[in-house]
C-alpha cells in the first residue's frame, strides 16, 4: 500500500513539473510575440572569461516602395445584350462555308460568311447582260443611220430651197413673156420631186426614232431586270453586317435551307459583356475601398487573361443578400481565346489599391508591427503600418528609407544592435 502510494506520488510531481514548464514555455513566446524580443545582445564566452559577440548570419530584401493592388477570384458569366440573326434571303443548298467559321470565331464587317449554290442566279444574269447587249447594238445602228439621215436631210434641204427658188424666178420670167411655158413645168416637177424625197426622208426619220424608242423601253426593262438578277446573287450570300463575334451555326455545306430562316447569329464586341456574381461581404469592402465603377477586371480563358472594366450595379438584384451582380464591359481583344455567349468564367476583380507601400514577406514581420533593418553591420527594429496581409505577403507603409536592408531570416532572439552578416543573395 505504501508503495502505491509512494508510486502515485511521484507522477503527480511529474505531471506538475511538466504542466509547469509548458506555462513557462507558452508565456515566454506570448512575451516574445507581444512585447517583443530581448534587447540585449547575445554574447558568448571565451576561455579567458572574456565576451565575444556573436555575428549572425541574415538575408536581406531592399526596401522598395510601390503601388500594388489586392484582388480577389469571382465567378459568372458571359452574356450579350443583343444579336443579329443571319439568313439566306432566298432557298437553297448550301454550297460554301466560310473557311474555319465556327462559334467564337471574330468576322470582319462584309466578309463573305456562307454562299449557297448560285448556277441558276448567275445564268440568269448572263441571259439578261445577252439581251442588253443585242438592244444596245441594235440602238447603237439606229443611232448611226439617224445621224446618217439627218445628214442627208440636210442635203436634201437645199436642193428642195433650190428647186422652189427656181421655180418662183421661172413664174416671174413667164408672167413677163421671157421664159416659155416648158421651163415652168420642168422647174415645177424638180420642186416636186425634191418635195417629194424630202417627205419621204422625214418619214423614214420618224419611223427610226420611234424604234428607237422601243428599244430605249426594252433596255430600261433589262436594266431593271439586270438589277433584279444581281439581288437575287445577293441573296445567295451572308455577308457579316458588323465586326462581330459568331455566337450560333447552323450551316453545314450541301444542307438545303429555307429563306429568312436563321442560320448564323453575330453579337457585336460591344454588345458582349460579362455578368460577375460578388458576395455581398465582398462587395461592402469593394465599395468601402472607393467607386466601384471602372474597378479593373481580369477575365481568365486561356491565354492571356481578357481585360474589362466595372460598367454598373444590376439594381434588381440588390435587394439578395448573398450575392450582387455586376455587369462588366471587355476588350475582346485583349484575350486569346474568344468569348461564348453563355460561357461560365473565372475573373480576378481589384478589391484595393495599395500606393506607395513596401512588399515583404511575411517573414520579415517580428510581433504586430515591426520589422529590423540593417544598419553598419547592426539590427535596427523599425514600426511598420500594416495595411494589408495574406498568408505570405504584408504590405506596409513605413519610415524605412528606400533602398534599406530589410531583415528577411527568422531570427529566435532578434533584439537591437545584435551584430549580423550579410548573406550573399546567390548562396544557398
Amino acid at each position: 500500500m505504501d508503495n502505491t502510494h509512494h508510486s502515485m506520488k511521484s507522477i503527480i510531481i511529474q505531471l506538475a513539473v511538466i504542466c509547469g514548464l509548458s506555462v513557462a514555455g507558452f508565456l515566454g513566446y506570448w512575451g516574445y510575440t507581444y512585447f517583443g524580443p530581448i534587447t540585449a545582445p547575445i554574447k558568448q564566452y571565451g576561455h579567458a572569461d572574456q565576451a565575444v559577440e556573436k555575428v549572425w548570419p541574415i538575408r536581406v530584401t531592399d526596401a522598395r516602395y510601390g503601388n500594388h493592388s489586392v484582388s480577389r477570384i469571382v465567378y459568372g458569366e458571359i452574356v450579350t445584350k443583343r444579336h443579329h440573326s443571319l439568313a439566306f434571303r432566298t432557298n437553297g443548298c448550301i454550297d460554301l462555308v466560310a473557311n474555319g467559321l465556327d462559334v467564337g470565331m471574330a468576322v470582319a464587317e462584309g466578309q463573305l460568311l456562307a454562299q449557297l449554290d448560285d448556277s441558276l442566279e448567275r445564268l440568269n444574269i448572263k441571259s439578261v447582260e445577252a439581251r442588253q447587249a443585242e438592244i444596245t447594238a441594235k440602238r447603237n445602228e439606229l443611232h448611226t443611220r439617224i445621224r446618217s439621215l439627218n445628214r442627208l436631210i440636210e442635203k436634201k434641204t437645199l436642193i428642195l430651197n433650190i428647186t422652189k427658188n427656181t421655180l418662183n424666178r421661172q413664174k416671174e420670167l413667164r408672167e413677163n413673156r421671157i421664159s416659155s411655158a416648158e421651163s415652168v413645168e420642168m422647174a415645177e416637177r424638180q420642186a416636186l420631186e425634191a418635195e417629194t424625197s424630202m417627205l419621204s426622208l422625214r418619214n423614214e426619220l420618224e419611223l427610226l426614232k420611234a424604234s428607237l424608242l422601243v428599244f430605249n423601253a426594252q433596255d430600261d426593262h433589262l436594266l431593271q431586270d439586270l438589277k433584279k438578277a444581281r439581288v437575287a446573287l445577293k441573296n445567295t450570300r451572308i455577308y457579316a453586317p458588323k465586326n462581330g463575334i459568331v455566337t450560333e451555326l447552323n450551316l453545314v455545306a450541301g444542307n438545303c435551307v429555307t429563306a429568312m430562316a436563321p442560320v448564323i447569329k453575330l453579337v457585336e464586341p460591344n454588345d458582349v459583356e460579362a455578368i460577375l456574381e460578388i458576395s455581398t461581404s465582398l462587395f461592402k469592402r469593394l465599395i468601402q475601398s472607393g467607386p466601384i465603377t471602372n474597378r479593373a477586371v481580369e477575365i481568365f480563358n486561356g491565354g492571356e487573361p481578357i481585360l474589362g472594366k466595372v460598367k454598373g450595379i444590376n439594381p434588381q438584384l440588390l435587394e439578395d443578400q448573398q450575392l450582387v451582380r455586376v455587369s462588366v464591359s471587355m476588350d475582346s481583344r485583349s484575350g486569346a481565346q474568344p468569348l461564348l455567349i453563355g460561357q461560365k468564367i473565372r475573373a480576378r476583380i481589384v478589391e484595393k489599391a495599395l500606393n506607395g507601400v513596401l512588399e515583404l514577406p511575411y517573414v520579415a514581420l517580428y510581433g504586430e508591427g515591426s520589422a529590423y533593418i540593417v544598419v553598419d553591420g547592426r539590427l535596427k527594429r523599425v514600426k511598420l503600418d500594416i495595411v494589408y496581409r495574406n498568408n505570405t505577403t504584408i504590405y506596409a507603409k513605413s519610415d524605412i528609407e528606400p533602398g534599406a536592408q530589410i531583415v528577411v531570416t527568422r531570427l529566435k532572439q532578434a533584439v537591437d544592435g545584435m551584430r549580423v552578416s550579410v548573406l550573399d543573395q546567390t548562396s544557398e
